[in-house]
Order: structure tokens, then sequence, then C-alpha cells
């Protein structure tokens, strides 16, 4: 206990330290912890948030890379295009079997 009253006295807050009895001392203490204790959970509350919100879009990418990979890439670009199902990976697929044109 003494080191706190000593760095007050040095740091020049000694006459505020001398009018906190014991009582008013704790009631900082508790509400210091709570304020600690209550912002550290807000933080872990938006961190899980987050990493929900993470795992829906890595599903969702795993889901669509499955797709691509699943799909067969030896229809002709105009076979595509006639279905209604071209995409740009597809486009790049067909030029690169085409060869330099």
């Amino acid at each position: 206990m003494r080191r706190p009253r000593l760095q007050a006295a040095i740091t020049g807050k000694a006459g505020k330290q001398r009018e906190l009895g014991p009582e008013a001392s704790h009631e900082r203490n508790v509400l210091a912890i709570t304020r600690r204790i209550h912002t550290k959970a807000a933080r872990l509350r938006r961190l899980t948030e987050e990493a929900k919100q993470l795992r829906a879009e890595l599903r969702a990418d795993r889901r669509e890379l499955r797709l691509v990979l699943q799909r067969s890439s030896s229809f002709t670009f105009e076979q595509l295009e006639a279905g209604g199902k071209c995409d740009a990976v597809d486009a790049v697929i067909n030029r690169q079997e085409r060869g330099p044109q």
C-alpha cells in the first residue's frame, strides 16, 4: 500500500489520493475491473459475429469452387454461348484450347 501513496506524492496527485477513503478506492477498483470485463465481452461478441460471417463466406466460396471444378471444360465456346451458360472462366479455357489466332 505504500507504493501507490509514494507514486501519488511523486506525481503530484497526493491530495486527490488522501481525499479518497478505502471505500471509494475499492469502488473505483470494482468499476474499473467491471468496465474491462464488459469491454472484453463486447469485443468477444463482435469477433464471434465476424467469425460467423467469415465462415458463411468461406462456405459459399468453397461451394462455388466445387461447382466450377465439377463443370466440364470440354464444351466449345459456341455451345456454351448457345446454351446460355457461358462465363469468363469458360471463355478463357476456350481461348487457351484454340491457341493463338
